[in-house]
């Protein structure tokens, strides 16, 4: 079989013009991390398309002449039917440039004025990417990391088309491959080519079900499916996760805990579900800014404070970047959402209280943010501005009902989303050291805060129940007023604290409160370490 050439090749010089175009399009493109070229041909004319930043962008139209050799130069070279214009086509190109190489997914289909063709550029670069290189907050790429070397089980990365899935997915696969794993994908198609992976694409002839069940007969460790679509995938992909595979797989839904409910209605019993599911993943890819200028640093407009409020999110307080220019932007990075199956996600989704009850009981893990919160932190870092962000997330996002200890502090002014990093990074090294620092204890060795204002911040937090109901089965508080108290907090002033709450009705003064609450769990007293209590419910990563 003769090699196939490099670039799009000319066979005269009347074709030339079309070749040369071709090849410094899809380079131009490539280099601008443009993910899909459109043309659309119209009476002739073909009217070009890149997709950036999410949107389609007019690039030039094309006349008819031209356009004609387009339209053979791209079916040609993606072996499709020359003489086939009634319908759909799909077919795959490679292009190698010197220090690129592109592998280009094409996708045809007839419209009533002409036709319309898709080209989705896939950078093989992507196919060695290694999950150093992915960037995530270092609690969620510490828990990620620990995620993907279960032995067994299920990982959901959820997320739109051109969110970053699959690149994801790779980095991961990557990153557990040794050389003593039997690596399997199935795809369709198959995005990136890895040597030494059993990769199948799926065809009119071969399903995901049908892929998948050969799949299992070839002994594998480790299962990649490209996407969760039907019963019988899904009911599949559990039954591998449940007999010794690690399984990955993507699925389409708004946001992690919403992942949940999805795969549950394709059929899936829920307690089988929560067995097996070891995390999920919801993500969306925003352009970050350049490094090599300077940007301007503003106070937020009204539209954006409007956003953060709709989204549940505190105010930002400062100034943030603000790029009027798409020059001012290079490259792209995910914002993320991280749910781990621990004991409160799985009691949740054997309940059946679906995505709210998911995401109240993620939301107390210490890598958790919504992607809102997960956004604003990479905005106060300065890698990208609230106007990107608020193409990708938008106004009606499901908002945790529970709160957590960096919430109240940030909402009360009393920290930043930079200083709730700091303690984010300061527990996460230890925990890498083995040692247990909670959120509240990080602020207050940092002192960011005092240990009065990580009590106080407690009292608005569900971290505040439990530490109530131990005092309540020691008898330091009236069980019967405290669970009164407690459904009247929930259903009426959520809003409120707690302990303040308890303390208006002499039901325990602040003074006993606060010396129960640091001298619990042998601590001491308010002059020494705070109590573990004080970070009861919080989550580390930004704490938004």
């Amino acid at each position: 079989m003769a090699k196939e050439p490099d670039l799009f090749i000319y066979n005269s010089p009347a074709d030339k013009p079309a070749a040369t175009y071709l090849n410094d399009l899809f380079r131009m493109a490539a280099e601008n991390k443009v993910p899909d070229i459109h043309f659309q041909w119209v009476q002739g004319h073909v009217h070009i398309q890149l997709r950036q930043d999410g949107q389609l962008r007019h690039f030039e139209t094309v006349e008819p002449a031209m356009g004609k050799m387009i339209d053979t130069k791209i079916r040609s070279r993606a072996t499709m039917d020359l003489s086939q214009h009634q319908i759909p086509l799909d077919g795959r190109i490679g292009l190698r440039y010197p220090g690129l190489e592109l592998e280009v997914r094409v996708s045809l289909v007839p419209s009533h004025n002409g036709q319309k063709i898709v080209c989705r550029l896939l950078d093989q670069e992507n196919a060695s990417m290694s999950l150093d290189r992915i960037r995530m907050p270092p609690l969620v790429e510490h828990a990620f990391r620990e995620m993907i070397n279960e032995p067994q089980g299920l990982i959901l990365v959820t997320g739109p088309t051109g969110s970053g899935k699959t690149t994801t997915l790779y980095a991961a696969l990557n990153a557990i491959n040794d050389g003593t794993l039997n690596i399997c994908t199935i795809e369709h198609p198959v995005e990136y080519v890895v040597k030494g992976f059993v990769q199948i694409n799926v065809t009119p002839q071969l399903s995901f079900a049908l892929g998948l069940r050969a799949l299992l007969r070839q002994d594998p460790d480790v299962i990649l499916i490209g996407e969760i679509r039907d019963q019988e995938t899904a009911q599949i992909a559990i039954q591998a996760a449940n007999t010794g595979h690690l399984v990955f797989a993507t699925l389409h839904s708004n946001s992690a805990a919403q992942a949940v409910p999805r795969i549950v209605d394709l059929g899936v019993d829920a307690q089988t579900l929560a067995s097996v599911l070891i995390g999920v993943i919801a993500q969306r890819l925003v352009q970050t800014l350049r490094t090599d200028i300077e940007h301007e640093w503003l106070p937020i407009n009204d539209v954006e404070r409007m956003w953060l409020k709709k989204n549940g999110l505190p105010p930002v307080t400062g100034n943030i970047p603000f790029a009027p220019s798409k020059d001012s932007f290079s490259g792209k990075c995910p914002i993320i959402e991280l749910i781990r199956s621990d004991r409160s996600v799985r009691a949740a989704i054997i309940g059946g209280g679906g995505e709210m009850a998911v995401l109240n009981a993620a939301a107390r893990q210490s890598q958790f943010d919504t992607l809102g919160q997960s956004a604003v932190r990479m905005v106060t870092d300065g890698l990208t501005t609230l106007g990107r962000v608020r193409t990708l997330i938008k106004d009606d996002s499901v908002k945790p009902a529970v709160r957590r200890i960096g919430d109240v502090l940030i909402a009360q002014g009393l920290i930043t989303f930079t200083q709730a990093n700091q303690a984010a990074e300061l527990q996460l090294r230890c925990t890498i050291e083995g040692k247990v620092k909670k959120f509240g204890q990080a602020l207050i060795d940092l002192a960011l805060v005092s240990q009065d204002d990580v009590v106080n911040a407690l009292g608005y937090t569900e971290g505040a129940v439990e530490f109530l109901n131990e005092l309540a089965a020691t008898r330091k508080i009236n069980f019967r007023a405290l669970k009164d108290t407690v459904e009247l907090w929930r259903t009426e002033r959520n809003q409120e604290s707690i302990f303040d709450m308890l303390i208006e009705q002499n039901l325990i003064s602040k003074e006993s409160l606060y010396e129960e609450v640091y001298c619990a769990d042998g601590y001491g007293s308010p002059a020494g370490n705070s109590s573990p209590l004080l970070s009861t419910g919080v989550a580390a990563v930004a704490a938004v």
